[in-house]
């Protein structure tokens, strides 16, 4: 609601269907700032959800079959269980790390569809990347 008096764009993107989907997450974030006794953690998490649903709404603006396609080639990739980016990207016949961050790995994340195994270290090297309960359901 704040941001939406700042910016009314806020009132058509889904910040609180991103937390939603992230729900440990989020309550993960309170506890690890009331056990710190600042809000750091939690203001992380938040702008880290706030980009989160930017992106998809702005890949939802502008999706199509391509990218489509390009997300249920990852999420048919992950069904084996979590995998590295680079896994990843050998299992999809993929060179370009750019390119499918651009085109497979955010648009999937933004969707709810894939999550890290270590979103506190999003650039870890041993960072993999899952299906969620949504992406699972997708066939």
């Amino acid at each position: 609601m704040i941001l939406t008096r700042w910016k009314t764009l806020f009132a058509h993107i889904p910040v609180e269907s991103m937390v939603h989907i992230r729900q440990g997450d989020y309550y993960e974030a309170i506890r690890q700032s009331s056990a710190a006794g600042e809000s750091t953690p939690f203001i992380g998490f938040m702008l880290n959800i706030i980009l989160e649903a930017l992106q998809y709404s702005a890949v939802s603006d502008q999706v199509s079959d391509q990218v489509s396609d390009q997300v249920a080639r990852l999420l048919k990739a992950l069904r084996t269980g979590p995998k590295t980016a680079a896994e990843l990207m050998a299992a999809m016949g993929l060179s370009h790390r750019p390119t499918f961050r651009k085109n497979y790995i955010r648009p999937a994340l933004s969707a709810g569809l894939v999550e890290m195994t270590r979103p506190e270290s999003p650039t870890a090297k041993n960072q993999k990347y899952r299906l969620t309960a949504r992406g699972r359901e997708m066939r």
